[in-house]
């Protein structure tokens, strides 16, 4: 296992830990997407702007966590195809390639849509900041 992949692992362990111990989990942090973007347009105080950020800030947490997990697949699978002969590897090596491919592609959406929510955070939190200097 890569080095750089265990540090990255600790980081988000370490994150997630010290994001769940600073804010309490209220009923509608479990929220589907569309349910916070929802909740997102409707906040109009800084304490909304707040938590809506907060909530952003867990999404891309757990959108890293399932990168590094599809990143970890793709690496056993790749590992496995160079230490076992396929004999469809010399034939049709695309076929053999794909599932890996996919597995990157997948922790690619999930780096995507953690890099979105990660914009989101950052969005809000100046929102509230904004409505708390205007009190």
């Amino acid at each position: 296992m890569n080095l750089n992949r265990i540090a990255q692992m600790m980081v988000l362990t370490a994150a997630g830990a010290l994001f769940a111990a600073a804010s309490p989990v209220d009923s509608w942090m479990k929220m589907d997407a569309k349910a916070l973007a929802e909740r997102a347009k409707t906040a109009q105080s800084a304490d909304d702007h707040r938590a809506v950020a907060r909530q952003y800030e867990e999404r891309a947490m757990t959108f890293d966590a399932k990168a590094v997990q599809h990143e970890q697949e793709a690496d056993r699978m790749a590992k496995r195809q160079r230490e076992q002969y396929n004999p469809l590897s010399s034939k049709w090596p695309a076929m053999v390639q794909g599932p890996v491919d996919r597995e990157r592609g997948k922790a690619l959406q999930a780096r995507r849509v953690a890099r979105e929510s990660r914009d989101l955070t950052a969005y809000h939190l100046e929102q509230a900041s904004k409505l708390t200097v205007a009190d």
